[in-house]
């Protein structure tokens, strides 16, 4: 802030030094990322050896330990850390004239907020696909190792009664939202009933949220510090150093992003269609985890009614656009308030999703 007065500001740190730097700390963490892979391949190769001594175990036990830690250090503490040292000099590293004060006083509030698209369409069409496929690549390599005998049977078990025509709630417990359990069993019954088709879904789905982290940090931030963004998404994955896990948390990422989506294409374009597709957004994301969604729909909400509340003749504007997007929630949560009542699954569902949460918590 204190160079916001002159017409350019001067870098404290030279951008050479930080490209050095963001190069030789990535390379860093590849280094141990492909370690930790290494080791947890041997440690599997191991275990379905015939053969296996205890000694040869222990030693892959412990090789695969040291890797995670290599890993946990390196990609998680090193690129966290650059992350912040980026934006620190986010103005002057990626927009050397953001200190311009006469080009500030020409944009419009919406400009300031929602920079606007000035790329090639082979970047704006090429950037996610490419995203997509990397991330889909690098994660996929980590989602046939492992296994979480608890986290990962806990949701293959749900899944497979599910697909297999047990009850949901009533004949199998479902511990998140009843829609995560039902596209997880519709891809048992699609590609088989293994634990790798889940794995799979899931890191198709880390693939989308890599197109959609694009799609939303490109309206705020600069072409490339959101596709730095999103090769900070790919190195900082959890699952490098423990199992990937089908989780309910990737299905709630993707109607959560989804709602941000139609949120900033609400204020790019102000269409009312838009408010009431973030509605329904933010209800799927409560129907796959409901503690997201809870807090998603309070937050967004919020929003809505306060966004224009202090603009001249925006009260009612801002109450139009609540109420839109209430009836968009009311519509996903009808539907589905109604397929549990006609299974005869309404009240198991109250009980394992609201009941037993409030007693183990208490």
């Amino acid at each position: 802030w204190e160079h916001m007065d002159s017409e350019k500001p001067t870098p404290i740190v030279p951008k050479v030094v930080l490209i050095c730097l963001f190069v030789g700390l990535l390379a860093l963490s590849l280094i141990g990322i492909t370690d930790n892979f290494m080791a947890r391949k041997a440690i599997d190769f191991i275990l379905v050896s015939q053969g296996v001594s205890p000694d040869e175990l222990i030693r892959g036990v412990v090789a695969a330990k040291v890797a995670q830690a290599k890993v946990q250090f390196l990609a998680t503490f090193y690129l966290r850390f650059l992350l912040f040292f980026l934006l620190v000099y986010l103005d002057i590293f990626f927009n050397p004239s953001a200190g311009n004060k006469d080009s500030a006083a020409l944009a419009t509030e919406k400009e300031r907020l929602i920079p606007p698209a000035e790329t090639s369409l082979l970047l704006r069409t090429g950037t996610p696909v490419f995203l997509f496929s990397i991330t889909v690549l690098v994660f996929g390599c980590f989602g046939k190792i492992g296994v979480d005998p608890h986290h990962d049977g806990l949701m293959f078990k749900s899944a497979l009664d599910v697909a297999q025509g047990k009850v949901m709630f009533n004949e199998t417990f479902v511990q998140y939202g009843p829609l995560t359990t039902l596209f997880q069993a519709w891809a048992l019954r699609i590609f088989g009933e293994t634990l790798l088709v889940l794995k799979w879904q899931t890191v198709f789905l880390y693939g989308i949220l890599a197109w959609l982290l694009w799609a939303v940090w490109k309206r705020v931030l600069p072409a490339g510090l959101a596709f730095l963004g999103c090769l900070l998404y790919i190195a900082l994955a959890p699952f490098y150093f423990v199992v990937l896990l089908p989780w309910s948390s990737a299905f709630a990422l993707v109607a959560q992003l989804l709602s941000l989506f139609f949120l900033f294409r609400f204020l790019e374009t102000e269409r009312k269609v838009f408010v009431f597709l973030c509605g329904l957004a933010v209800a799927l994301t409560f129907w796959f985890r409901q503690p997201v969604g809870i807090m998603l729909c309070g937050a967004t909400s919020l929003f809505m009614l306060f966004s224009l509340f202090f603009k001249p003749g925006g009260k009612a504007n801002a109450l139009t656009n609540f109420f839109i997007f209430q009836g968009g929630g009311l519509l996903v949560h009808g539907t589905m308030l109604g397929w549990l009542w006609q299974g005869g699954m309404l009240e198991f569902w109250w009980r394992e999703a609201f009941e037993v949460p409030r007693i183990t918590a208490n």
